[in-house]
């Protein structure tokens, strides 16, 4: 699993709402204990995406915390 973590709430919901324009696999949740960070919302999606999220935070220029593999 792939987890991006926000620093704010707004950045969460803000990364939601354009992954979900451009038909990104995942969903928005709680970030896992062992990752301690931001506001405690997380992308979650399947590991095989990670390159493809990755590349899509740059492109977009949207701010993430961090991008973690569980």
């Amino acid at each position: 699993m792939i987890i991006v973590a926000f620093h704010t709430t707004a950045d969460a919901f803000g990364f939601e709402e354009a992954a979900k324009r451009m038909g990104l696999p995942g969903r928005l949740g709680t970030i896992p204990r062992t990752i301690s960070a931001g506001c405690g919302f997380a992308w979650l999606a399947p590991a095989e995406t990670r390159s493809r999220i990755e590349d899509f935070l740059a492109e977009q220029r949207l701010e993430c915390e961090g991008v973690y593999e569980q």
